[in-house]
């Protein structure tokens, strides 16, 4: 739901003569150690030129802080993941959230509209803190406070 502390964005440049021009086009990488995540090339599959030798965005792709909306809405990646998420929360009779705060707004709204115009008939909440804050008279709700109760109550919906 947030993106990965360890996921970069790679956006490819253009080159002309020494200047690297920026082109809209950008894909993610995930680095193992500082080197890669700083001295990461991309490379012509076919031939095996360096087409670019730098990246301009070395900062995490970790969603954050109170805009969250617009940083979903103007990555491709993110913009892609978050319509699935919606359409398939839309559309599933069961939901099993772990660990959730439901603290983060766009996601909170889009859990409040699928349990009250979706298609949730159950809702498995993991978390030892929180119950599930949502109530309806036809969706069961399982709150459960740890990750090894998950698979007793999975065996009892068989």
């Amino acid at each position: 739901l947030h993106g990965s502390i360890d996921m970069y964005r790679y956006d490819v440049l253009t080159k002309d003569g020494v200047l690297f021009y920026r082109t809209d086009n950008y894909f993610y990488y995930k680095t193992h150690d500082y080197y890669e995540k700083h001295l990461t090339k991309r490379i012509n599959p076919e031939t095996g030129e360096v087409l670019q030798d730098l990246n301009t965005n070395i900062s995490p792709q970790f969603i954050t802080g109170t805009n969250k909306d617009k940083l979903i809405a103007d990555d491709k990646m993110y913009s892609i993941l978050y319509k699935e998420f919606i359409e398939r929360l839309h559309t599933s009779p069961n939901l099993l959230v772990i660990g959730y705060s439901f603290a983060d707004e766009h996601i909170s709204r889009q859990i409040s509209s699928a349990f009250e115009t979706g298609k949730l008939e159950r809702v498995v909440n993991v978390n030892p803190n929180l119950s599930f804050p949502y109530s309806s008279n036809t969706i069961k709700v399982v709150n459960i406070s740890s990750i090894s109760e998950l698979n007793n109550e999975l065996l009892q919906h068989k």
